[in-house]
C-alpha cells in the first residue's frame, strides 16, 4: 500500500494533541470481514516527551480471532524503514512506530515532503490460523502439482480411479 498525504492536511492538525488521519479501508481478500488501514498522528505526546509523528497500522476484523501482521513503514525520501511483527486481537487501536518529532516533520530541511505529499509505504504480510477446510475448485487433469504453505511445499501426485 503506498499512502500520500497533503501537507496542508497533516499542517491542520499539527497543533491539535494526538489528532489523528486516516487512509481508506482496505479490505483483504483471502480473509472474511478482515480491513486494513494506516493513521498518522503527526503531533502526539506520549509519557510527556516532545510531540513526535507517529504511525499504525490498524486492522478490523469481524470473524477471526487473532490476526499476526509482519510489515514494514517506509518514507522513501528521508530513508526511513522500520519492520514490524504483531499480534492483532480483535478490532483495535493499531500498532505502529514514531517516524520523526513533529518539528522534523515539517521543517523543509529534513525532506519528508516531497511535491507537497507526504509518501508513506506499507509492505506486509497477514496470517491467522484456520480450521476451516478449504475446497480447491480444479478441474480433473490428473497432473501431479504442488501446494505452497508458507514456505512448505506440498507435493501432490494424482492418479485416475
Amino acid at each position: 500500500m503506498q499512502w500520500k498525504i497533503k501537507k496542508e492536511v497533516l499542517k491542520a492538525t499539527k497543533d491539535i494533541q494526538n489528532e489523528c488521519i486516516y487512509s481508506k479501508r482496505i479490505r483483504v481478500a483471502s480473509f472474511s470481514g478482515v480491513k486494513y488501514y494506516l493513521s498518522i498522528f503527526p503531533n502526539e505526546i506520549k509519557n510527556g516527551e516532545p510531540p513526535k509523528t507517529w504511525l499504525y497500522l490498524n486492522i478490523e476484523m469481524e470473524n477471526e480471532k487473532k490476526i499476526e501482521a509482519v510489515y514494514d513503514f517506509s518514507v522513501d525520501s528521508v530513508n526511513f524503514n522500520y519492520d514490524l511483527q504483531y499480534a492483532f486481537e480483535k478490532s483495535s487501536k493499531g500498532y505502529g512506530v514514531d517516524i520523526c518529532s513533529t518539528v522534523d516533520l515539517f521543517d523543509p530541511l529534513k525532506g519528508y515532503f516531497v511535491d507537497g505529499f507526504l509518501t508513506i509505504n506499507l509492505n506486509g504480510i497477514l496470517l491467522t490460523e484456520s480450521n476451516e477446510n478449504i475446497e480447491l475448485n480444479a478441474k480433473k487433469r490428473y497432473k501431479d502439482f504442488t501446494i505452497v504453505v508458507g514456505d512448505k511445499d506440498i507435493k501432490v501426485r494424482s492418479f485416475k480411479t
